[in-house]
């Protein structure tokens, strides 16, 4: 930007001691002329080396090859239907919890590593403390009871 600014001054003042001179006479319509004529030419110079100035300085980003994972929505479906013979009801303090149970899911479910762990609950019953995954969490998340028991 300084290049062209400083360009743009030195033309105007190139054109303006050569006009001096003429002054004394008077500036007649072809000198005129010829000095916007120069002020464009110029103008144009300017911006022309501005331009090779920015796309000399836009530097394209070599490609990578490291590992992107999917968006959600391109996974296999049948990888988001979570086996319905692992859903189950525990009884608490407080009343009952619904959950997928670990144990199940881990010996009917090829994916539990790719559960959300935002989605994983753990309750103490009256058998004792068990863990697994909210069920309206995983819905939440694009998972879905599979039809077979």
């Amino acid at each position: 930007m300084y290049k062209s600014l400083i360009a743009g001054i030195t033309a105007i003042s190139l054109t303006i001691t050569a006009a001096n001179p003429a002054q004394a006479q008077g500036l007649n319509e072809e000198q005129i002329g010829k000095i916007i004529f120069g002020l464009f030419a110029t103008a144009a110079v300017a911006s022309i080396i501005n331009n090779q100035q920015e796309k000399s300085e836009r530097v394209e980003e070599p490609a990578r090859n490291t590992w992107q994972p999917r968006p959600r929505g391109e996974r296999p479906r049948d990888q988001f239907a979570v086996p319905r013979r692992c859903l189950a009801t525990f009884q608490t303090r407080t009343g009952s919890v619904r959950m997928f149970e670990r144990g199940c899911m881990r010996e009917n479910y090829r994916r539990v590593a790719q559960l959300p762990r935002s989605c994983a609950v753990r309750s103490v019953t009256r058998v004792g403390a068990r863990g697994g995954w909210d069920p309206q969490c995983l819905r939440d998340e694009g998972y879905y009871i599979s039809r077979r028991r």
